[in-house]
């Protein structure tokens, strides 16, 4: 899929629960999906996914795709495509954050959007304070000699 959505950017949150997209990924948007989105809970931290519909489509085919026998499984579907919405960009360039999603998150008047290549993250400013706090503590006390295989051999 030609997406490489990346970046962070810093944005409010209006009384109707609508945030506007940042301009840069608009035209991206626009081309890809059209502008249709899938927004869900992520199972493992604090945060919103949105996808373009056909990542998500992907996405959502391997998570069904799964052996639902194991209770974790079970768990993680549940999250990801139980709480599914489908949303659209208006012609603003806004999407509406459903309030059942902004309520479990904690997201208020400021989210951070975080580009992570085919899909964004979407978090509460507060919690990604956090988030961010939380990684550089375990940064600070990493060791470098003993990375996890897949770190150990990236290079940037």
């Amino acid at each position: 899929m030609d997406t490489a959505f990346r970046g962070y950017s810093e944005v409010s949150v209006d009384s109707k629960g609508r945030l506007a997209v940042p301009t840069r990924y608009r035209d991206v948007l626009d081309r890809v999906c059209a502008g249709r989105l899938v927004l869900t809970l992520d199972p493992f931290s604090p945060c919103l996914l949105l996808y373009p519909e056909p990542h998500w489509l992907e996405v959502q085919a391997s998570v069904e795709a799964l052996p639902n026998l194991s209770g974790h499984t079970r768990m993680i579907q549940r999250k990801l495509i139980g709480s599914a919405c489908d949303i659209e960009l208006d012609s603003g360039g806004r999407l509406l954050l459903p309030s059942s999603l902004r309520a479990k998150q904690a997201i208020a008047k400021k989210v951070v959007i975080i580009g992570q290549g085919s899909k964004f993250e979407i978090w509460s400013q507060e919690a990604w304070l956090a988030e961010e706090e939380k990684f550089e503590q375990e940064m600070a006390a990493l060791d470098m000699n003993n990375l996890p295989p897949e770190l150990a051999n990236l290079t940037l």
